[in-house]
């Protein structure tokens, strides 16, 4: 028996506990050995030791088969076989035998087990019998094999139903009722035998056994219920009987039918789970097989919820349809698990969910902040700060530890104090401003970064201290008896400013730190200056400045004034220097040089101004204070080049800033900063595609740029070590990391050989000519498995109908070694003449190799390619697209259909082909009548039309009736659908008004007609159309006639029109009107007018063209034609008569050949004129024949020359005059014309020369002249109209 797997659902409410699953479906009284597996997404786990187990035990199947042997009136020997399914031991069966309607048994015996065959004795002679046979173990009897057999007769097969009809129709059964011929009974019947077709099934005359339970209703009406069925599908049925002596044979088929909608049968199998980031999944599945579906509105839900929780939230996603086998599913935590769940949905429901998975998110920075955070001042510089942990579910991977960030209200930045370790939930702020709120936020890192921050901030103030020394404090006035100082207020207030003290006192030599005098102390907070008086000239005096605050006096600022009129502006310094040992990446190291010191003038501080490449020279913040020879200069930009300059301040004033420094150039240092996160893709199974951004600043640089270096690792591989403090720190140990270096510009590199479905983390950092910069924040990717290598051969597609292609290939074997990591195929088709632009697919599952694709349109050739799909992407398609037609269908309705009334009573109709023509455009049918009906009758007309018509005029409508036109196409299989319109006969809403006064004014040459504009309408009015007809014709069958061919003429605007005289019959009566055309239709027409055209008319002859033989080119060409065809007459003439004298000679010597008998000369070729010559003495030549043939005549090869090409006339009179005799007589010219002596009578006696009998040239010919004769008349040819000349040919000749 083949190894069967059931896949049982976790419970999740017990995972740690024991767990439990129902196998079902089993055979009866069967050993079975049982296994248990665990598996996860990366696989199955080891199976567990199998356990041998048995079902129980349970009554028999129904026997076999039963077989007669010997049969005889009083006896009868029976054979059966066993049962297939015993279901248990058989311990015995159980034969019963009764008189057909008896009620009583004549034998009821059980037989031991071994028993097949049985004897009854002690029949009736033809008499019915009803025979039981059935086995038994002991759970019981089982079913019963029962016959009915005529003892003494043989059986015969029964005959096939003669109707059966569905009666109950549902999702997977139907009820036939099988009526049976009078002459049987159904009692005598074995079983019923069912065969159903399911077209569904893309299996066409395949009947297949299906699965039936029987009940008599009576004798000659049996019901059957099919079972087995799939929902929605189309069957059709036959039945047919069997019984002792075999199967009869089986009925007519049924119609087809439907089975009823329902629920999918079962979910997706093999979903897989993938994860994209720390806030995605993406699952995908195998395909639902398409006969499982059971209704329409197919597709797919998804289930998913985090794994933690005993009730947890589950959330519900849906695909479009059922050809999306994949969704992505975002917004999730980090570092969480989600079980996952799908289940196939139709319009009725959805199918059970199926197996379910579980995925891990990637790791991510935290979304939370740490709770419960809490600032306490611990005195007026320190500040101690706790929290509570992040929270579980939003942690998004492992603490790492904890940021503390905090800021004083004079800051514009935070500073950080970094706390290691997800344990120390507390840290003390040091080094802080004395009096200062701050402002304090923890935040909680991960591997991947920094998290969200606390909230809400934590705000606390530093505790009052005694103040920092005032600042700017100098001596703006000073004499020889007083001086006056300034200050103000301390930068370190350290408190609240409570007033200020001024002390002084004279300085005595070599005294360094003199006492000082307390002068005032009661400044208030207020003051800014104090005036000092009464004090010894040309001395120096210390002053001393402070400030208290409620902790007391602070430090005080201490300057040096001399009482005295020889203070100046201080000298301007000297050139700063700056040596290659005071060049750092970020600092330089200036070196004063004072050119003069005036010790009545003290120095107070020095101003700095730095320039960077070639800049502006900018301030710098910090003020150099006095006594100090050398000043380090920070915050400066690797690799940039700076001058310097400084300038010396005292109370007096600024002096000038010194010369400019020689350049220099900071040292360059490592990179600020690393490249943008990188982005990561899957290149294949064991390669990943890199790509990051260069930084918008060249400045992160920090020297020359070198390229890039990207580390990746398998993720999770980070180490960890005691830090000197004893705390625990987390570091990153690039020696755990694979490197690979990128050389500038470019931003992206594949990395390959990793070990396929694992995660890798990915950092990138700059480098230059120092070395690299810090690593890039972590970027996660987890590798898919590899897509399919394997390609579907043997694909075909055939027509099912003008909607439906079907799509075969060649399975994929189950023993391929990639058939595990295959899920399915995907169908993509398209149009062909889209090109390829709309491509659409159908998903199909493994098991399948087959597909019907529907909802496709009529008469259009579609392509085909099929690919193996898995969880890692799409396969390669079949080499070549195969193509196959779907079949012809009506067409659709003919497009843009357009009504136009170009008269009071035609109308003109425009369409386009079908945008959907289903097939070859054999033509159009067009129908149009009136809707109202107009004396109990309406008009219709139906027109075919050929397939190039696009366009039709109906004329002769009624006036102001309604017509609706319709208009469908026409293929092989009938007309399609109808486009209709309906419009009014006549001036529709909008259309111009009618002309009116209408006049007419008549010239020699035309008739001018004039009217007045009416109103426009709704639109611009684009054209007129003048009708007249002829008042004295009969006004019932007088027509209008336009003017012009196109009543919709739009180049006629105007007020007036002209009709030419030739269009009009003199002395009749006409009537005129006219209609004004715009886009909405024409206008009534205007009132009539009459006009008599006058009789007497001078009609001037139609002026037109000239003819070609009237141009003087022609003129020219055809007299110089008729010099040649003189000149050349002139030749054969004189060419002619030298013959003459030879052919007289060769008479003389053919006579004396044939002793004195005149037999007639073989006709001769003149070489140059080309004409065959006649002997004129053989009139026999033409013998007594009417009509001689041209093949015997000794004529012409060739047309003679005439004098002019167009004198020749053929008078058909003077032929029929003589077709009726065998001679044709030459007729002299009627008109008299005796010029015997012109150029075509000399041609004309040359031909008449046939016989030596005197004739005169210009007389009649004589009665036996031969029967070939040309009279000229006047220079015009009379010629028979059997002669081998063609007017063709004389033409060329001319």
């Amino acid at each position: 028996m083949p190894e069967v797997t059931n896949v049982a659902n976790l419970n999740t409410s017990n995972l740690v506990g024991r767990q439990s699953w129902v196998l079902t479906a089993l055979s009866k009284y069967t050993k079975y050995l049982v296994t248990v597996l665990c598996f996860t997404s990366k696989g199955d786990g080891p199976k567990s030791r199998p356990v041998a187990v048995q079902t129980l035990e349970d009554v028999p199947d129904r026997i076999e088969s039963l077989t007669f042997g010997n049969k005889i009136d009083t006896r009868l020997e029976l054979f059966w076989t066993p049962p297939r399914r015993p279901n248990g031991v058989i311990t015995g069966y159980l034969v019963k035998c009764r008189e057909l309607n008896q009620s009583t048994w004549l034998v009821e015996i059980e037989l031991p087990p071994r028993s097949i065959n049985f004897t009854l004795m002690g029949l009736v002679a033809h008499k019915s019998y009803y025979v039981d046979i059935a086995a038994k173990t002991r759970i019981g009897v089982g079913a019963s094999y029962v016959i009915v057999i005529e003892s003494g007769v043989a059986p015969e097969k029964p005959e096939a139903p003669h109707e059966v009809a569905v009666n109950q129709i549902e999702a997977t059964s139907v009820e036939l009722r099988v009526k049976l011929d009078s002459a049987q009974s159904p009692v005598t019947l074995v079983q019923w035998i069912v065969e159903g077709e399911c077209q569904d099934l893309l299996s066409p005359d395949q009947w297949k056994q299906l699965s039936v339970n029987s009940s008599a209703a009576d004798s000659l009406l049996t019901v059957l219920t099919v079972s087995g069925l799939h929902p929605d599908a189309r069957y059709r049925f036959r039945v047919s009987a069997e019984n002792s002596a075999g199967r009869g044979n089986t009925s007519v088929p049924t119609e087809w039918i439907r089975t009823d909608a329902s629920v999918p049968s079962f979910p997706p199998e093999r979903l897989v789970a993938h994860v994209l980031n720390a806030t995605a999944l993406s699952m995908i599945w195998m395909p639902l097989p398409q006969l499982h579906w059971n209704g329409r509105g197919r597709r797919y839900a998804l289930r998913y919820w985090t794994c933690m929780g005993s009730n947890p939230d589950k959330q519900t996603l849906e695909t479009d349809s059922g050809e999306s086998v994949s969704i992505v599913v975002g917004d999730l935590e980090g570092w969480t698990s989600y079980c996952i769940q799908v289940a196939a949905c139709n319009r009725l429901g959805c199918s059970e969910f199926g197996q379910q998975e579980s995925a891990r998110t990637m790791e991510s920075v935290p979304s939370s902040g740490p709770t419960d955070v809490t600032a306490e001042t611990i005195n007026s510089t320190s500040i101690q700060v706790a929290w509570s942990s992040v929270p579980e579910i939003h942690q998004n991977g492992r603490i790492l530890g904890y940021r503390v960030r905090y800021r004083s209200t004079l800051e514009s930045s935070d500073a950080v104090l970094t706390v290691w370790g997800k344990l120390r939930t507390s840290a003390v702020l040091t080094d802080l401003q004395k009096f200062t709120w701050y402002q304090i936020t923890v935040i909680a890192f991960t591997r991947i970064g920094d998290g969200a921050a606390s909230f809400p901030v934590a705000t606390t103030q530093t505790h009052e201290d005694v103040s920092g020394a005032p600042s700017g404090v100098y001596f703006p006035v000073a004499n020889e008896s007083a001086v006056r100082v300034s200050w103000l207020p301390p930068h370190q207030r350290n408190g609240i400013i409570r007033g200020y003290r001024i002390e002084y006192r004279a300085k005595k030599p070599n005294s360094s730190h003199p006492e000082l005098s307390t002068s005032d102390e009661s400044l208030g907070r207020d003051r800014n200056d104090y005036a000092v008086t009464g004090l010894k000239a040309n001395t120096f005096y210390t002053f001393a400045v402070s400030a208290s605050t409620r902790r007391g006096w602070g430090e005080a600022a201490v300057l040096d004034v001399y009482t005295g009129e020889s203070r100046r502006v201080p000298v301007r310094p000297g050139r700063p220097l700056i040596g290659p040992s005071q060049i750092g990446d970020r600092w330089l190291m200036m070196t004063l040089l004072l050119a003069e010191v005036n010790n009545h003038s003290p120095i107070r501080n020095f101003t700095i101004q730095v320039k960077a490449n070639g800049g502006q020279f900018m301030t710098h913040e910090e003020l150099l204070p006095l006594g100090v020879n050398e000043f380090n200069i920070s915050g400066l930009t690797p690799g940039m080049k700076y001058r310097l300059r400084l300038a010396a301040s005292n109370d007096v004033g600024m002096s000038e800033f010194s010369e400019e420094s020689d350049e220099v150039q900071t040292r360059f240092a490592l990179p600020d900063h690393p490249p943008s996160v990188p982005n990561l893709a899957q290149h294949s199974y064991n390669s990943v595609l890199v790509r990051w951004e260069e930084p918008n600043s060249d400045v992160a640089w920090n020297g020359e740029k070198s390229g890039y270096r990207v580390w990746y690792r398998q993720s999770n591989a980070y180490t960890e070590e005691l830090n000197p403090t004893g705390g625990r720190n987390f570091y990153i140990d690039e020696n755990l990391y694979q490197s690979v270096d990128i050389m500038y510009p470019t931003t992206s590199t594949l990395i390959s050989g990793l070990v396929p479905k694992a995660v890798f983390e990915v950092r990138v950092a700059l480098v230059n000519n120092v070395g690299h910069g810090p690593m890039s924040s972590p970027v996660d990717i987890m590798l898919k498995e590899g897509v399919p290598s394997v390609v579907p051969e043997g694909l075909t597609a055939v027509a099912f109908g003008s909607s439906s292609i079907h799509v075969t290939w060649k399975s994929l074997p189950e023993t391929d070694e990639e058939f595990e990591n295959c899920l399915g195929y995907k169908v993509f088709y398209w149009a062909v003449e889209s090109n390829g632009s709309t491509t659409q697919v159908k998903c199909v599952s493994l098991s399948e190799n087959q597909v019907l694709v529907n909802d496709l349109r009529m008469y259009t050739m579609y392509a085909f390619v099929v690919a193996v799909f898995g969880a890692g992407g799409n396969g390669q398609n079949s080499s070549t697209p195969v193509e196959a037609r779907t079949e012809d269908g009506l067409p659709g309705p003919p497009e843009k259909l357009t009504v136009t009334v170009t008269s009071q009573t035609s109308i003109n109709l425009t369409w386009e082909q079908p945008g959907e023509p289903n097939g070859l455009i054999e033509g159009y049918e067009l129908t149009y009548f009136q809707e109202k009906l107009v004396d109990g009758e309406s008009k219709s007309v139906r027109v075919t039309l050929s397939s190039e018509k696009t366009s039709y005029h109906a004329r002769d409508l009624m006036l102001g009736a309604n017509y609706t036109f319709r208009i469908s196409a026409k293929t092989r299989l009938g007309l399609g659908s109808e486009a209709s319109s309906s419009i009014l006969v006549g001036s529709q809403i909008g259309t111009p008004g009618a002309p009116n006064q209408l006049e007419c004014l008549e010239s020699d040459e035309e008739v001018v007609v004039t009217w007045n504009t009416p109103n426009s309408g709704s639109s611009p009015i684009t054209a007129y159309i003048l009708e007249y007809r002829n008042k004295d014709a009969d006004l019932d069958s007088a027509e209008w006639i336009s003017v012009r061919k196109d009543p919709l003429d739009r180049s006629s605007l105007g007020s007036q029109t002209t009709i030419g005289s030739h269009q009009l019959v003199p002395g009749a009566k006409y009537e005129f009107r006219v209609f004004a055309v715009n886009s909405q239709g024409i206008s009534l027409p205007s009132s009539t007018t009459e006009f008599i055209f006058r009789e007497t008319i001078t009609r001037p002859e139609p002026v037109s063209a000239p003819q070609f033989y009237q141009r003087w080119w022609f003129l020219l060409a055809v007299g110089f034609a008729g010099f040649v065809v003189v000149v050349a007459v002139v030749a054969a003439f004189c060419i002619s008569g030298r013959k003459r004298a030879k052919i007289a000679s060769k008479e003389k010597s053919w006579k004396k050949r044939n002793n004195g008998e005149s037999k007639p000369l073989p006709p001769e070729v003149d070489d140059a004129t080309g004409f065959a010559t006649i002997e004129r003495r053989h009139p026999q030549l033409w013998g007594n024949q009417k009509y001689p043939r041209a093949t015997t005549l000794p004529l012409y090869t060739r047309a003679p020359p005439r004098p002019s090409p167009g004198s020749i006339l053929y008078d058909t009179d003077v032929i029929s005059q003589h077709e009726d005799s065998g001679n044709v007589s030459d007729k002299a010219s009627q008109n008299g014309d005796s010029d015997c002596e012109s150029e075509g009578n000399h041609l004309a006696a040359f031909l008449n020369q046939s016989s030596k009998r005197p004739q005169s040239l210009c007389g009649a010919t004589a009665p036996d002249a031969p029967a070939y004769t040309i009279s000229l008349n006047g220079g015009h040819s009379v010629m028979p109209k059997y002669h081998t000349m063609r007017p063709t040919k004389l033409s060329s000749f001319a």
